[in-house]
């Protein structure tokens, strides 16, 4: 049981870690092209459900029984990150399935979920699910979050995803035949894969994360990283790189021009993070039972999270072998990827004529927001930054925006209000204790 409980712990805390600047850097990515799955036919028994896409944060509905028969109902995040259905702790405590609300970060319940029901499939006795609280997770995405679906509520199916369409489908996946060693993968494709994507065989870790092969080519070619091994997480809303894995007594030579400032928050508690902007990722797999990289997919300027943790060392503890990053949505938006997970398969089918629609998503004042009940705070500044030389701090409480109060508006639109050309003027009213101070500060580019 002492080991389970270290596995829980850590696997938990760095299922958060992709929430990272979620309140500073919302938005989701736009495609030109229509989507070719508009028109396709599911195998029999595919769940397709709509999602809301919080910077790759995928939302999801989802219900859930207690054991005295109540439902409850709300958003949940689809985490590929995680490895078990994790509920809020007050929630596990209602639903009569743990006896009381844990006082550590992470915990387990005493007793399976009876029922888990998202769109109409229906999942009975989940176990193990984990505990934590989801009052982290609210404040980054600024919604009633009940929990994460992780791995083990979907291992037996294929987890399409379309960000540009915000539709996930859960597909019954059957196991193909194993791949000879002698080949570079298993590349038979479902019906529903196109010709234009790229299958990309991953490794199944200890915890049910999905493992594949990352290499990093940093801002303006100064450094190739080598292929690294990447847990891909769907709960992620940039890619994540743990700092170790390119150590180097010039690493701010290396990141520059980056963002820092900024705060990762997981369950432990809040890091310390810099943004920056990487030349090109990209991603390969394990062929067969060997370590060589086979195929490799990539993209170019890709934003990436880069971390200095013992959650590195956490991470990998749990997955039983060395990981160095996270794969997530600042590059998986450039695709539509299915997850095969019974045939240990990501698929990668790049979008056509792909561009962002935030052309100004780093040209602002600096500031990364959360919510804190009904008012919109300051996480975090970034360094050098407008915010930061006007003296703004964290745990400030931003009152209105360009004259606008922001009681009531999302911190994902306070955000987009924050954005625009350099140059160009914002107003910011701030209130500390009980004295309100109005800044006027310039836009600036940041990354």
């Amino acid at each position: 049981m002492a080991f389970v409980m270290r596995l829980v712990r850590s696997r938990a805390s760095l299922s958060i870690v992709g929430l990272i600047a979620a309140a500073f850097l919302h938005g989701s990515a736009l495609a030109i092209a229509s989507s070719p799955y508009s028109d396709r036919q599911w195998p029999e028994g595919t769940e397709v459900l709509s999602f809301e896409n919080l910077d790759g944060i995928i939302l999801i509905k989802g219900t859930v029984r207690g054991n005295d028969g109540r439902d409850s109902s709300g958003w949940f995040v689809l985490d590929t990150g995680a490895g078990q259905l994790a509920l809020d702790s007050r929630l596990a405590a209602h639903l009569g399935i743990t006896k009381q609300v844990s006082p550590a970060p992470i915990g387990i319940t005493d007793q399976p979920l009876p029922r888990l029901v998202i769109g109409s499939l229906t999942v009975d006795q989940v176990s193990p699910v984990l505990t934590f609280d989801a009052e982290i997770v609210r404040r980054a995405a600024d919604r009633a979050v009940l929990g994460l679906i992780g791995q083990s509520v979907v291992r037996d199916r294929a987890v399409f995803i379309n960000y540009q369409a915000q539709t996930i489908a859960l597909v019954p996946s059957q196991v193909d035949a194993p791949a000879d060693d002698s080949t570079t993968t298993n590349t038979a494709r479902a019906p529903y894969v196109p010709p234009t994507a790229v299958g990309v065989p991953f490794r199944l870790a200890e915890d049910g994360k999905a493992l594949v092969r990352v290499r990093v080519t940093g801002p303006h070619r100064r450094f190739e990283s080598g292929w690294l091994t990447f847990a891909l997480d769907t709960g992620a809303s940039k890619c994540v790189l743990f700092d170790e894995a390119v150590a180097s007594t010039d690493a701010d030579q290396l990141w520059e021009p980056s963002l820092e400032g900024l705060v990762a928050p997981t369950l432990m508690g809040k890091v310390a993070t810099r943004l920056a902007r990487a030349e090109r990722i990209d991603v390969g797999g394990y062929a067969g039972a060997q370590l060589p990289v086979a195929p490799a997919v990539g993209a170019p300027q890709v934003d990436i999270a880069v971390l200095s943790s013992p959650l590195s060392g956490d991470l990998s503890r749990v997955a039983g072998e060395p990981v160095h990053g996270l794969l997530g949505y600042s590059f998986l938006r450039r695709f539509r990827s299915v997850c095969d997970y019974p045939n240990q398969m990501l698929w990668l089918d790049p979008v056509t004529d792909f561009r962002d629609d935030r052309p100004y998503e780093h040209t602002h004042a600096g500031l990364q927001l959360e919510r804190d009940g009904d008012k919109a705070r300051v996480a975090a500044v970034a360094s050098d930054s407008p915010g930061a030389r006007s003296g703004i701090r964290p745990g400030d409480e931003i009152v209105a925006i360009n004259g606008k109060p922001t009681s009531g508006s999302p911190v994902s639109s306070l955000a987009r209000l924050m954005e625009g050309p350099p140059g160009t003027q914002l107003t910011i009213t701030i209130r500390r204790g009980e004295v309100d101070t109005i800044h006027k500060l310039r836009r600036r580019r940041l990354l």
